[in-house]
């Protein structure tokens, strides 16, 4: 091999990926992984994720749907205790947030933010079944937003109402990794339950849609046989 810096012809052994092209040749390569997670150390992967996150999930504010299509019941978690107590005043609202990641919720001008990640619901009594990494109500001081992370357990999300809605958030933000996905042959898809609202569907099959299940900004991947 001729080396420019020396003016000469040297005896050099080249890397086997000088004669192959290959990938697979070269050493120290860094490590890719094969499919988007929450828990990558790519540093690359995981901007991209919170990227995207962002953009898709960021404005979906549920606290429009707060005594609507999320009805305040009576009784509410004690901050004190952690567990459930029996009221005719005050209440709470239980929000949908299964595929979610991350909620942001903001507390009003005047009053405190009570909310907690519940694993079911199914009862008023006794203790509460809290999702992974929780125990009891977490409280958002008056003006400031919180964001809390949502175990995969987490199925939903308890919000006291406090004395006629004095405690309702200013916001909910939910924000999901995940999406809903379909494969097959394009027909039977699944769609909402009409809890929260997914903004995004991912389908794939041998067969473009031929149904009217999508919604604008879905996405379609087309598969071979």
């Amino acid at each position: 091999m001729y080396v420019s810096s020396e003016s000469a012809w040297e005896n050099k052994t080249l890397a086997a990926v000088a004669l192959s092209g290959s990938y697979s040749d070269l050493l120290n390569k860094p490590t890719i992984d094969t499919a988007l997670s929450e828990t990558s150390t790519n540093a690359v992967q995981n901007k991209a994720i919170n990227v995207l996150t962002r953009k898709l999930w960021d404005k979906v504010d549920v606290v429009s749907r707060l005594n609507s299509e999320y009805t305040a019941s009576n009784n509410y978690i004690s901050s004190s205790t952690g567990n459930w107590v029996s009221s005719t005043t005050y209440k709470h609202w239980i929000v949908p947030v299964d595929g979610m990641r991350l909620v942001s919720v903001a507390s009003n001008s005047s009053s405190a933010a009570q909310v907690v990640p519940l694993a079911s619901y199914s009862s008023t009594t006794g203790t509460p079944d809290y999702a992974t990494g929780y125990d009891s109500i977490i409280e958002i001081p008056v003006g400031t937003t919180l964001d809390i992370p949502l175990p995969e357990d987490a199925l939903y999300l308890y919000v006291t109402t406090g004395s006629n809605d004095a405690r309702k958030p200013s916001h909910i933000y939910l924000t999901g990794i995940g999406v809903t996905e379909h494969t097959g042959d394009g027909s039977g898809f699944i769609t909402d339950n009409g809890l929260v609202a997914k903004p995004v569907k991912i389908y794939s099959g041998t067969s473009a849609p031929n149904n009217n299940n999508g919604s604008n900004g879905d996405i379609y991947i087309q598969t071979t046989a």
